[in-house]
């Protein structure tokens, strides 16, 4: 009878009570979701329309005419996109720097990552730069550009001091 009693504990302890509570949520859950699930086909082979798709009534004095959109002009796009690219190029130099801090070991890497991000930093100056001639017309927006240009300008990266 000890034996009996001695294989019954080894396998009460060997059964992990995370498992079998675990188990036991998720057959709950599954019995839920198909009493949801059964409910809704029945709804459905009755003829009601599910509730949470029914849409109130409209009127005509709730109906409100569209705002016509201010079209705004391509080059303010093109304007937030050359900028992104700038700080993205700046972010690449500074992952370079902690790569090399960190990590090193290799110079060309690091010179290549180096190179790498200033010529994304260079592509934002000279989409920024080209931008400016179509920007002519909005002052705003020159003056934006010519401090992203002296921003990037500043902080172009390079391995070499």
């Amino acid at each position: 009878m000890s034996a009996k009693k001695k294989s019954k504990s080894e396998l009460v302890s060997r059964i992990d009570r995370g498992t079998v509570a675990g188990g036991l949520a998720a057959s709950l859950i599954f019995v839920a979701w198909a009493f949801v699930h059964i409910g809704m086909e029945v709804g459905a082979s009755q003829g009601e329309a599910p509730t949470h798709l029914k849409v109130p009534p409209t009127t005509q004095s709730q109906v409100h005419p569209a705002a016509p959109s201010v079209a705004e002009p391509a080059y303010k796009q093109k304007i937030r996109d050359a900028i992104t690219l700038g700080k993205e190029g700046l972010d690449d130099y500074k992952k370079a720097l902690d790569w090399n801090e960190n990590v090193g070991g290799d110079p060309f890497k690091f010179a290549n990552l180096v190179k790498e991000s200033g010529a994304k930093v260079n592509r934002s100056v000279a989409a920024l730069q080209s931008l400016r001639k179509d920007a002519k017309s909005d002052s705003a927006a020159v003056k934006n550009i010519d401090q992203w240009v002296e921003y990037f300008k500043k902080r172009s990266p390079s391995h070499r001091k």
